[in-house]
């Protein structure tokens, strides 16, 4: 699984998705195998078939933990489905109010959905929690699609959070 982060850090997406589909041969019953693929799927551009490969990965592991949930809303994110995301979204942030990208990913998709006291509030969680988070960090965009990079980063500051000084 290390080796696939490595891929997605250095936004090489054929091979971390590769990596996914090997894990989940090796582990065909291993929740975090599934829930990587999802990973590697939703930077790579394929929110769908990441939706399915997590909703796996829970279904294999009752007491999922909250970067499951995280992981499949912003799939829907992706793909325009505010309400779903923010259903997984409040699933993930419940489980670790703390996970900075669990409540990053609820604020974006609040802002997405128009619902902009909720994200502020989410957007002040996020700050309380890593009081000098921003957005637009160079090495920052995680995505294969420069759209989703930067409706990630609008959406963000939309709510509150202020974009990173230049250097």
């Amino acid at each position: 699984m290390l080796i696939g982060q490595v891929y997605l850090l250095r936004r090489d997406f054929d091979n971390a998705i590769l990596e996914g589909q090997r894990l989940v041969e090796l582990d065909p019953n291993g929740a975090e195998s599934h829930w990587y693929l999802g990973l590697a799927l939703v930077f790579s551009g394929k929110p769908e078939e990441a939706i399915q490969s997590t909703e796996k990965a829970i279904r294999l592991c009752p007491f999922a933990p909250s970067h499951y949930y995280h992981i499949l809303a912003l799939s829907h994110w992706c793909l325009g489905r505010y309400d779903k995301a923010i259903e997984q979204g409040e699933i993930a942030v419940k489980l670790d109010p703390k996970n900075q990208l669990s409540v990053s990913i609820l604020t974006m998709s609040y802002s997405s959905a128009g619902r902009m006291e909720e994200a502020k509030t989410q957007a002040a969680n996020l700050l309380k929690i890593s009081p000098k988070y921003c957005v637009g960090r160079p090495g920052e965009d995680r995505f294969k699609d420069p759209a989703y990079n930067e409706a990630f980063k609008k959406t963000l500051n939309k709510a509150g959070v202020p974009y990173c000084a230049s250097p």
